[in-house]
C-alpha cells in the first residue's frame, strides 16, 4: 500500500489520510474509481483512463473538474517512489445527504493511492460460470467502474468457493458480459470476439487496447455461454493481469494458447513503447 495518499490534492501519510463516515462513497458506494498501471514511473494508457473516468462521472451525475488530476497523480507517484505498480483514483460525490439525495452544491472527494506491483498470476487459469447476474444497463451504468462493487465481490467469492480463479458473469438475457474483475475474449476461426458494450460489460482500458492492436479481425457480439464453450481459445484481460489464458471453464478445456501468448506479447510491447514515448 501507499506510504502516502492524496486526498483532495493534499498528500498525507497513509495513517493520517482519513475521510468522514458521512462521505457518500462510504455510505452508498456513490462514486467512480480507476485503476491504472504504473510502468517505469509512467501511467500507462493515461488518456484512456481519463476519458473513461470523465464519462463515468457524467453517467452518475457527479460534477468534477480534473484540471489538477495529472499533477496530483504524478506528484504522489514521485512521493511514494513507485516505478512499477498501480495507481487508484477514487472520486466520491462527497459529504452531505438527505436520505439518498445529495445536498446541493456538494463537493466531490478525490482520493489517490499507489500500490506496489504484485507478482504475476498463473500463466493460465480456470473459470466457472456465475449464478449471479450482471445488473442491467437500465439499472446502472455498468460500463464504468462504479464504487458500489457488491456484484463483483459476490461473484469473486463464488469463484473462490468453487476453487476457480474467477467467474463469468452473464446479463439478464444470459449473454456473456465479463468476469468479476476482467474483460473476456475468445478466438474462433482466427476471429477475435468480445462482448458488445450493450451487454453491460465494463469498457476496460486493456480491452480497448487489445481491440486496437489486434492483428485479427474483431467482432463485438451479444453471445450466449455456448458460444464461448465452443471457442478455440479464451483469455481475460485487465490492468493487473494483462492477458491471461483460460485453461478451463467448468469442465470444458481449452488447450490452445497461441493467441493468448500473441496478445500478451503485443500488450507488453505496447507498454514498453508507451514508456519510451512518454520519456521523451
Amino acid at each position: 500500500m501507499s506510504d502516502h495518499i492524496s486526498i483532495n490534492d493534499k498528500i498525507l501519510p497513509a495513517k493520517k489520510a482519513l475521510i468522514s463516515v458521512q462521505d457518500r462513497g462510504f455510505r452508498f458506494g456513490d462514486g467512480i474509481f480507476e485503476t491504472c498501471l504504473i510502468k517505469s514511473g509512467k501511467i500507462y494508457n493515461w488518456q484512456a483512463h481519463k476519458t473513461r473516468l470523465k464519462s463515468g462521472l457524467v453517467a452518475i451525475k457527479i460534477n468534477f473538474t480534473e484540471k489538477n488530476l495529472d499533477q496530483s497523480c504524478l506528484r504522489l507517484i514521485h512521493k511514494n517512489k513507485i516505478q512499477n505498480g498501480y495507481l487508484r483514483i477514487s472520486i466520491s460525490r462527497g459529504i452531505g445527504s438527505i436520505g439518498y439525495l445529495p445536498i446541493k452544491n456538494i463537493q466531490p472527494n478525490i482520493i489517490i493511492e499507489t500500490i506496489t506491483l504484485k507478482s504475476s498470476p498463473k500463466s493460465s487459469i480456470k473459470l466457472c460460470i456465475s449464478k449471479i447476474q450482471k445488473p442491467s444497463l437500465k439499472s446502472l451504468p455498468t460500463n464504468y467502474k462504479l464504487m458500489q462493487g457488491i456484484n463483483s465481490t459476490l461473484v469473486k467469492l463464488e469463484a473462490i468457493e468453487n476453487d476457480c480463479f474467477d467467474s463469468i458473469i452473464l446479463n439478464d438475457k444470459n449473454q456473456i458480459c465479463e468476469t468479476s474483475s476482467a474483460n473476456i475474449f475468445w478466438i474462433k476461426g482466427n476471429i477475435l470476439y468480445t462482448p458488445h458494450s450493450d451487454s453491460g460489460c465494463l469498457l476496460g482500458t486493456i480491452r480497448e487496447k487489445i481491440l486496437q492492436i489486434s492483428p485479427l479481425k474483431k467482432k463485438l457480439v451479444k453471445a450466449k455461454i455456448s458460444t464461448l464453450l465452443n471457442a478455440d481459445e479464451v483469455f481475460i484481460t485487465n490492468v493487473a493481469i494483462g492477458v491471461l489464458a483460460v485453461d478451463k471453464i467448468d469442465n470444458f478445456q481449452f488447450k490452445n494458447k497461441k493467441y493468448s501468448n500473441l496478445f500478451s506479447n503485443l500488450l507488453r510491447e505496447d507498454i514498453q513503447l508507451y514508456v519510451k514515448k512518454t520519456a521523451n
